[in-house]
């Protein structure tokens, strides 16, 4: 049996890859295919870098997909989490000292930067299992092959 974390990257990898062929211009791999590559991404980046760097990696349309596609998987947790982790760098959306996404983390007060690394650890609690709904959602023919130990 293939664990959790192994069966996620094999099926889903392949859509981040897509995806970040096509930056930014998500919307050509289509609906469904776009926010598959988004939650993937998400995981990744949340993972490796928090919020911040997702965010600064892959854009505003990215993080849109995302929070559609944790709609999609009943990840209302989570959601709420990105929403208010975007709360917080919203602020500075149309500040004209940004002349890429990576300017936002110079711009962020103390307690911002507090604030968010609050909620990526609160996500690295993994309180709803992503990776396990992303499979039952978009590959639950699977499912049951899984040891969920990761």
């Amino acid at each position: 049996m293939e664990n959790l974390e192994q069966h996620w990257e094999q099926y889903f990898s392949p859509f981040g890859c897509k995806f970040a062929e096509l930056r930014p211009n998500y919307q050509e791999m289509g609906e469904t295919d776009s926010v598959i590559a988004a939650l993937y991404w998400l995981e990744l980046e949340m993972y490796n870098g928090g919020f911040l760097q997702f965010f600064c990696n892959w854009g505003y349309n990215a993080y849109l997909l995302a929070i559609k596609g944790l709609e999609i998987i009943n990840a209302t947790i989570t959601q709420h989490l990105l929403i208010r982790a975007y709360g917080i760098i919203q602020r500075l959306e149309n500040d004209s000292q940004l002349q890429e996404l990576w300017d936002i983390p110079k711009h962020l007060t103390e307690d911002e930067i507090t604030k968010l690394n609050e909620i990526d650890e609160e996500y690295w609690e993994d309180k709803e299992s992503i990776m396990q709904l992303m499979l039952l959602k978009f590959h639950s023919d699977s499912v049951e092959n899984i040891d969920n130990k990761a």
